[in-house]
Parts: structure tokens; C-alpha cells; sequence
């Protein structure tokens, strides 16, 4: 009885395992998605401000992603790779000690406390700058500590089951 509880913990386990890293990837696959679309919308809304010059339009178009709270730090460069307008998330990480990273082609960057997006803000066929946008991965730390515990609930449960 107690090779078949081991064996059945085992294969729940692993079940188990294997469902929160399918689950882990599809998430970290989905958010990755979803701030590409989030900065593919954005470099239109603040093309005009970077286009005449007016870093006034820039900052208030960056602070309409407060709005979002993964988003931790957001800025736009122009085509030297300067700063124009900036954004951080009050009382987040990033007030302390955060640089805006340089400016990276368009793509997104996945780091150990950041997914950082970039996306060339292109106006009648010339790229006139870089938006950037950083979200925290914390959203993705909590949910495998809920995994582990459900995993953990979970394998109590149905041990006490089939030893009854």
C-alpha cells in the first residue's frame, strides 16, 4: 500500500509539475504578447509629440500607462537615442537606483525583474524615435508560489483519500 501511495504521489507530482510549467510559459508567452501590442499602439499616440518637438505631449502621453499596473518605468527616445519623456510608477522598484536601459532595437528583452519592449516609432516611413515600456515579472513569481501551493494542497488531499 504504501509503494502504491509512493508511486501515485510520484505521477501526481509530476503531472502536476508539468501543468505549472506549461502554465508558466503560456503566461510569460501571453504577457510578452500582449506589451508588444500595448507599445505598437503607443508609438502612434505619442509619434506627433516626438514628430514637433513637444516633450510636454510626450510625458502626458507616458503617464496614461499608469493606468496599468505591471508597468513599472515606460520612456521614448528620439533617433540620437535621447531621453524626450520618461515614466516611473510611484512607489515601485524602480524609484531607487533605476536607469533607463539604452536604446535597443525593436523586440522585447526578458530579464531576471523586467520584460523590457521596444518599438521604433516610425512616422511616414522614417523612424523618428523609440518607445520603451517595463513591466515587473512579479505577477509571474506569485503565480508559481500559488502552483506550488495548490500543487502541495493538492498531493495532501489526495493521499489522505486513498489512504482512507
Amino acid at each position: 500500500m504504501a509503494l502504491t501511495m509512493a508511486i501515485s504521489s510520484v505521477a501526481l507530482l509530476l503531472g502536476c509539475v508539468a501543468f505549472a510549467i506549461y502554465e508558466q510559459v503560456v503566461f510569460r508567452h501571453t504577457m510578452a504578447r500582449d506589451f508588444a501590442i500595448l507599445a505598437d499602439m503607443f508609438d502612434d499616440n505619442v509619434a506627433s509629440g516626438l514628430a514637433f518637438n513637444d516633450p510636454a505631449s510626450v510625458e502626458q502621453t507616458l503617464l496614461t500607462l499608469s493606468a496599468h499596473k505591471r508597468i513599472v518605468a515606460a520612456c521614448v527616445y528620439d533617433k540620437q537615442g535621447a531621453v524626450v519623456g520618461a515614466y516611473r510608477r510611484a512607489g515601485s522598484t524602480v524609484d531607487v537606483g533605476f536607469k533607463l536601459p539604452t536604446v535597443q532595437p525593436t523586440g522585447q528583452y526578458l530579464g531576471g525583474e523586467r520584460l523590457d519592449t521596444f518599438k521604433n516609432i516610425v512616422l511616414a516611413g522614417e523612424v523618428i524615435g523609440v518607445v520603451y515600456i517595463g513591466a515587473e515579472l512579479g505577477e509571474l513569481r506569485e503565480r508559481a508560489w500559488r502552483y506550488a501551493a495548490v500543487v502541495g494542497v493538492l498531493l495532501v488531499g489526495c493521499s489522505l483519500v486513498a489512504l482512507g
